[in-house]
C-alpha cells in the first residue's frame, strides 16, 4: 500500500461509487442530463482525492481516458462538465487501477 493510500482510503471508494452510479451510454441520456449538475459536483469533488490516493498524475489519467491533461484538469477543477462518455471512461480507469 502506498503512503497516499493510507491518507485517503475512502477517496477511491467514494470516486468509484460516484462513477458507478452514472448510467451506461446505452441507457437514457435524458435521465442523466437531469441529474448531471448534481452528479458532476459530487464527481468533481471525488476525482482529485481519488487520483492522489492512487498515486497517479492527472497526465496519466488523461492519457488513459483519451483526453488532454488540460481537459482532465478542467473537469477535476469543475471548470468543465463531465460528459456521460467521459464519466464511464473514468469509472473504468479507476476500477482497473484499483484491481
Amino acid at each position: 500500500m502506498k503512503t497516499t493510500d493510507r491518507k485517503h482510503p475512502n477517496a477511491v471508494t467514494h470516486a468509484l461509487a460516484m462513477l458507478t452510479s452514472i448510467p451506461n451510454v446505452d441507457e437514457s441520456l435524458k435521465r442523466f442530463d437531469t441529474e448531471r449538475t448534481r452528479q458532476n459536483k459530487s464527481l468533481v469533488k471525488s476525482l482529485r482525492p481519488a487520483r492522489i490516493a492512487l498515486g497517479v498524475s492527472s497526465q496519466e489519467v488523461a492519457k488513459r481516458v483519451g483526453i488532454t491533461q488540460g481537459h482532465y484538469s478542467d473537469v477535476e477543477r469543475g471548470r468543465r462538465s463531465c460528459t456521460p462518455e467521459l464519466a464511464i471512461k473514468l469509472r473504468d480507469y479507476f476500477r482497473k487501477v484499483t484491481e
